[in-house]
């Protein structure tokens, strides 16, 4: 091999490192972008999530407590027309004879 030809490999050995490197340093860089990327998105995740549980939390408890109420209200409205209903014990206790003793 002539002088002129290892100059040309050499050369190209040369450009071939530098590739290599650049290579690298490019996939370096990607990954860091990535991960920075990567972090930023799960904080975002995690912020809009913790959101979103809050505001449905705060909706199940608000629902919760409104039928809380309005069954508590059915129950003394129930109470009360029981209570305030008229008795009639003579025609209750005949049937009773009635039913048990004929």
């Amino acid at each position: 091999m002539g002088k002129n030809e290892v100059d040309v490999i050499k050369h190209l050995l040369q450009v071939e490192a530098q590739a290599a490197a650049l290579v690298n340093d490019a996939q370096s860089e990607s990954s860091s972008k990535i991960s920075q990327a990567k972090v930023k998105a799960d904080e975002m995740f995690k912020s809009r999530f913790s959101e979103i549980v809050k505001s449905l939390d705060s909706d199940c408890q608000s629902k919760i407590r409104t039928f809380d109420e309005n069954h508590s209200a059915s129950i003394q409205n129930f109470k009360n027309q029981i209570t305030q209903s008229k008795k009639d014990t003579l025609s209750f206790n005949s049937f009773l004879d009635k039913a048990l003793f004929k």
